[in-house]
């Protein structure tokens, strides 16, 4: 039990990294995308497409499927079953969009989220190399942490309602239910993320200050 737990952690640091590294060439590139092609993206992202957008979904697609054949291969679908989940429907949708060559100014729009997880990674890879709880950066991290995840995950959850609506009548009922269905499955892997945020990066602190409030001051830093 003790090997395979030191054998997770080794896994779980080389993939984390992958992922970080990934989310911020995403987030380079995406501000690329955007600086470059506002203007022609703006007035119809439902049949905009171009080059480089094209090719940013790919290098996308790319990671997420040697995400999710990483953690089917080291046994970890289980342990990881919210992160496959999300994988495997950005990766039906990514895969269908550049197939059909349709929707591919939102699909890119739709990596705006990697702006979070920038810092979701990070946060768990500050946990990993020893930084404690209480310091700067961690805070640092944990503030952009929660205010991008409602900013650019929740937020373009929102942005999907309002594309729906507007361009519903452009695409099939059947393509319509297939995007709803998975924009619902996006919903509640998000939220059930954040709750798991919230738990470990602000009730267990609060509940940590609290104890270490309530308890006499020497032993308050024996516990520390």
């Amino acid at each position: 039990e003790f090997n395979s737990q030191i054998e997770f952690a080794v896994w779980s640091n080389r993939n984390l990294q992958i992922s970080f590294i990934h989310s911020f060439l995403c987030s380079a590139w995406l501000i690329f995308i955007i600086v470059n092609n506002y203007e022609k993206m703006s007035e119809d992202l439902f049949s905009y497409v171009s080059w480089d957008t094209y090719l940013f979904i790919s290098f996308s697609s790319g990671y997420f499927l040697y995400d999710f054949y990483d953690i089917y291969a080291n046994g970890y679908l289980r342990k990881e079953w919210v992160v496959c989940l999300h994988h495997l429907i950005v990766i039906l949708s990514f895969a269908y969009h550049l197939m059909a060559v349709m929707n591919i100014g939102y699909t890119t729009m739709s990596l705006v989220m990697e702006f979070n997880s920038f810092f979701l990674h990070g946060r768990k890879l500050l946990k990993f190399y020893g930084y404690k709880n209480d310091s700067l950066l961690v805070k640092l991290n944990s503030f952009l942490n929660l205010l991008t995840f409602i900013l650019f995950r929740f937020g373009f959850l929102i942005a999907i309602y309002f594309g729906i609506r507007k361009d519903c009548h452009r695409a099939s009922i059947y393509y319509l239910s297939i995007l709803i269905c998975f924009t619902l499955m996006m919903i509640v892997i998000n939220v059930v993320l954040f709750k798991r945020i919230i738990e470990k990066d602000i009730i267990s602190r609060f509940k940590k200050n609290t104890n270490n409030n309530t308890m006499p001051k020497c032993l308050a830093n024996v516990k520390s």
